[in-house]
């Protein structure tokens, strides 16, 4: 792991688990999110990823994904984090 918690691309897939096209639609996902500062990019290719920052990610996008579940069953959703 790099200094303050930055990781390169295949820490992550590593990490995580993630296959070349998982990894890539995270990414996507990521840059199209409120956390897409997570993703630190200085070429066209995803360079290094802010791990603490992309964790924030997963739990927005769990959460998103969550309340669309709920919103189409009827229920009431849960709230918002930071």
């Amino acid at each position: 792991m790099m200094a303050n918690g930055w990781k390169s691309r295949e820490q992550i897939m590593k990490d995580y688990g993630y296959s070349e096209g998982t990894f890539g639609d995270r990414m996507r996902e990521c840059l199209e999110s409120p956390y897409s500062s997570a993703v630190v990019s200085d070429t066209s290719k995803y360079a290094i990823i802010i791990e603490p920052l992309y964790q924030k990610f997963l739990m927005w996008r769990s959460e998103k994904i969550h309340n669309e579940k709920s919103e189409k069953s009827g229920r009431l959703t849960r709230g918002k984090h930071d």
